[in-house]
């Protein structure tokens, strides 16, 4: 008696990763927009953030611009050579909003010559006022890589 060939068809059971995940992307086959890219790179003085009217808003530095296809739910802005400061300095400017309900920073990549104890202070300096300037949003932040071995 021979054993029966497993059926080429038959899914692998797939492992799941129990970390929490924001989705950003979508296909190119749904309605779909782009980062904006505020290119005021000498005067980061005329830089400002627009109407915010998605539920889901991406703020960081020019890596933002680099994202192919958004969720059409997902408003990016992208601000090049941005450092922390720049973008506390723009969230100070607006009013608060309800309006998105996820908002991801991006940004602390071009604050590498500063210490990791400076970064991480001004970090918490802009997650403390993004809180006051979208108190019904989850906030999330990316990890700056730091080591002294890449400065």
């Amino acid at each position: 008696m021979t054993t029966p060939r497993p059926n080429p068809e038959t899914p692998k059971p797939q492992r799941t990763n129990t970390r929490r995940r924001l989705s950003l992307t979508t296909s190119p086959s749904s309605p779909a927009c782009k980062p904006r890219r505020h290119n005021n790179e000498k005067d980061k003085s005329k830089w400002s953030i627009p109407t915010l009217t998605k539920p889901t808003v991406i703020i960081g530095s020019s890596n933002i611009s680099n994202i192919p296809f958004l969720h059409p739910d997902t408003q990016a802005e992208s601000y090049p050579g941005a450092r922390i400061q720049h973008i506390n300095t723009l969230l100070s400017k607006i009013t608060p909003t309800t309006i998105p309900k996820k908002v991801l920073f991006h940004v602390g990549l071009n604050n590498q010559q500063e210490s990791g104890e400076s970064i991480h202070r001004r970090m918490l300096e802009l997650l403390k006022l993004a809180k006051s300037k979208f108190p019904s949003a989850t906030l999330y932040a990316t990890q700056i890589p730091y080591s002294k071995e890449l400065q």
